[in-house]
């Protein structure tokens, strides 16, 4: 396995960009998602420029390191330093001016901390800044740390690309940076969400996981903000023949004991269908397919991705009226309140009763998200932003 090639060189019409490749490597929700995503449309859409991704370490049987090692306009480069997590915030300026990119891309929040090359220009996406809305969800220690990097990330970048308005509109509160500094440009989703819907794979998919000819959706981390409790709360108001199984996909043990009391006194424990172990996105799209709806309340959001992956779907949408996630949802979407089950309740069952408004709400919101979120918007947004700071 090849990670750098030495007789490739730079002709005058190429780019060379780097990237904090962490979270591409070792990321398989969010971040990762995000990370993958954008540097496999750049080298689709932008196969003359050469990609570095900085990486904390080389981990040869990760499936990432495989899948990006095997273009040749990319480089794979482990980050020097007896702690390279730390390195690559601290000391990955001497590995910069080692290679000298013209774009230097932070994906997740921060780029380099002190001694930037001044020949480098620096670009840092900013998912959101949630720890300022729900302190109370991290430790101590995590918001300063993530609070003095990204101010700083922020402060020293020399283009800063929110996810959202809404995400925008925090970096200008909290940190006081001037809107003209920050563009926004919104998530792409994976390439398989844009890919043809194949319904005798969603099929397949059902018989994998055994899930029902019907049922409601929720994709998420379970904790907290996610807000899977509000439809926990809500099942008990549906009228009888609108309380489907609710499929749950997501990870985090420690939310869900926490949820069980809620469970019981509803009598939910059969209506539930827990899946913690749906990592392939080929799966995951068809899941969204043979659901009758997404239920997504989440409490705060910098984007709403799983929002946009199933209007992608043609799969109907009902989320929350709050942070970003109108934006994820546009026309496409039912709207409530994340603290009233009635409204919930009232959303799922216009859904069902109504056969008709589902379609066209789904035909809505997939209009939408071709437009708003395609890869070739996205990745032409993201390119412009290079070429300006150049």
């Amino acid at each position: 396995m090849k990670y750098w090639k030495n007789s490739l060189k730079q002709p005058n019409n190429q780019m060379k960009i780097g990237f904090d490749a962490k979270r591409l490597f070792f990321n398989r929700t969010g971040l990762g998602n995000y990370s993958r995503t954008l540097v496999r449309n750049l080298i689709k859409y932008h196969p003359e420029n050469l990609y570095f991704l900085y990486t904390p370490k080389i981990v040869k049987n990760n499936p990432f390191f495989k899948e990006f090692s095997s273009y040749n306009n990319v480089k794979i480069l482990p980050v020097k330093g007896i702690f390279p997590g730390i390195s690559r915030s601290l000391f990955l300026h001497k590995q910069l001016e080692e290679k000298q990119p013209d774009v230097y891309h932070g994906l997740s929040n921060e780029i380099p901390l002190f001694s930037m090359p001044s020949k480098i220009r620096y670009a840092v996406t900013v998912h959101d800044l949630i720890f300022k809305h729900y302190p109370d969800t991290y430790p101590l220690a995590d918001r300063m740390i993530y609070d003095f990097k990204f101010k700083r990330s922020c402060e020293r970048a020399d283009k800063i690309i929110a996810i959202s308005h809404a995400t925008k509109n925090d970096i200008v509160k909290f940190y006081q940076i001037p809107e003209e500094k920050i563009e926004v440009v919104y998530q792409s989703c994976d390439d398989v969400f844009y890919q043809p819907l194949d319904f005798n794979k969603t099929r397949i998919g059902k018989d994998k996981y055994q899930l029902p000819a019907n049922y409601l959706l929720f994709v998420g981390s379970i904790q907290e903000r996610k807000n899977l409790q509000l439809i926990l709360q809500a099942y008990p108001l549906l009228k009888p023949d609108f309380q489907l199984p609710l499929v749950i996909v997501g990870k985090g043990e420690k939310f869900k004991k926490k949820l069980q009391p809620l469970i019981r006194k509803n009598n939910l424990e059969t209506k539930l269908i827990w899946l913690d172990k749906v990592s392939d996105n080929e799966e995951l799209k068809h899941i969204y397919t043979g659901a009758e709806m997404l239920i997504y309340p989440s409490l705060y959001e910098g984007f709403g991705l799983p929002v946009a992956e199933a209007l992608l779907c043609k799969t109907a949408v009902i989320t929350s009226d709050v942070s970003s996630l109108p934006e994820a949802g546009g026309p496409g979407a039912l709207y409530i309140s994340p603290h009233s089950k009635e409204e919930l309740a009232a959303a799922i069952e216009k859904l069902a009763a109504n056969e008709n408004f589902k379609k066209e709400l789904a035909e809505k919101g997939f209009e939408y998200a071709i437009e708003k979120f395609s890869p070739q918007t996205t990745t032409s947004h993201i390119y412009r932003i290079y070429q300006q700071i150049v």
